[in-house]
């Protein structure tokens, strides 16, 4: 048995309430996709977890067309890309610079994995998902937006990925009722 929920966010409960459908061979090629980005990107078994993770939690079948575009037209930083819904905030402050739009593609998965590899270096984990699922203000307070509820999400999703890594491929969902998501 694995151990990323431990290693990762040993002071987060993974108790958060949750179901395990499947959602088909979309979402299941879509993981495929994002395995073969964190590949290219030599990214570690433990975070691979972590982004498989927050993915699940973000969008149904890792698909673009399932972000979050509510806030498009905001110029705030607010306005998310990717299947993870990244802020503009966070990926300026992680250092990519272009259109924040052209990530949203699943052929640019690579390039979002690296900034999401890169924030939690900058940042470590807890902190990086503070402003994944607030921005600045959960950033700074561990709170804001739900980041409590949110941490506990990728936590659970963590422990159960722990006692069955084929959820790292196959064609199941771990599915949460998020607040903010």
């Amino acid at each position: 048995m694995m151990m990323y929920w431990t290693q990762l966010l040993p002071a987060t409960n993974a108790n958060h309430d949750y179901k395990l459908p499947s959602y088909g061979p979309v979402l299941k090629a879509n993981k495929s996709l994002l395995g073969v980005a964190m590949a290219a990107r030599t990214i570690s078994p433990e975070r691979r977890a972590l982004m498989i993770s927050m993915a699940m939690i973000e969008t149904h079948h890792l698909s673009p067309s399932e972000r979050d575009a509510k806030k498009d037209s905001r110029t705030d930083g607010a306005a998310n890309a990717t299947i993870f819904n990244l802020s503009e905030d966070l990926l300026r402050q992680v250092g990519y610079s272009g259109n924040i739009h052209a990530l949203d593609p699943l052929a640019r998965l690579s390039d979002v994995v690296g900034c999401l590899d890169k924030g939690i270096n900058m940042w470590g984990v807890r902190r990086f998902l503070d402003f994944v699922r607030g921005g600045r203000d959960a950033f700074n307070d561990g709170k804001s937006y739900g980041a409590d509820d949110y941490r506990c999400a990728v936590a659970t999703a963590l422990k159960l990925i722990d006692a069955d890594p084929t959820l790292l491929s196959d064609d199941r969902r771990v599915e949460m009722d998020v607040k903010y998501v």
